[in-house]
């Protein structure tokens, strides 16, 4: 249900700005995009989780960062500072999602920053070839995934009793 949970907030942006009409244009590129993006978070936190060589860890969280500050500072030096910042949240939501999913430890906020670093990489690479629209609909779906995966955050379990409550409410009218 994490992972349910999780994809449904990573399309809230799309849905937000095709309720608000800022993507009329570019709806279903936003949302394959987003869905694009949250198969490959998906398939990069599993895999992070399941395995979680030291080695990998340390090429994911600081080779990563390195080669995608490398690559901003020479094509858009402009961008290095929001790219420094943006860096900076990546820390403090492998921080925030440790302690929050209780997973404390050096490997674990590892774990979670390889995983944003990665997916954040990845989709930027590999989105950025469809054009900038695909990159900017990935990045807006795997942010929200990432930070609610990484907190363990479960929006659908509260939705569990509702059938019954349905049921005894449609029970007490028929009767």
């Amino acid at each position: 249900m994490k992972d349910l949970s999780a994809a449904i907030m990573g399309l809230v942006p799309a849905f937000l700005l095709w309720q608000l009409g800022a993507i009329d244009q570019y709806t279903s590129v936003y949302f394959f995009g987003g869905l694009a993006a949250i198969v490959l978070c998906l398939l990069i936190y599993h895999l992070l989780n399941k395995w979680h060589h030291g080695g990998m860890l340390v090429l994911l969280t600081l080779g990563i960062p390195l080669m995608c500050y490398v690559y901003v500072a020479v094509l858009h030096p402009v961008l290095a500072p929001l790219f420094l910042a943006g860096a900076l949240l990546a820390v403090l939501a492998a921080l925030v999602g440790s302690v929050i999913g209780n997973n404390w430890s050096w490997q674990g906020v590892g774990i979670n920053l390889a995983f944003l670093c990665t997916s954040i990489f990845l989709i930027i690479i590999i989105w950025s070839r469809f054009g900038v629209v695909c990159a900017e609909a990935g990045l807006l779906a795997a942010v929200p995934f990432g930070v609610t995966r990484l907190c363990q955050m479960d929006f659908l379990s509260w939705l569990a009793p509702l059938p019954g409550w349905i049921y005894r409410g449609l029970g007490n009218l028929w009767h």
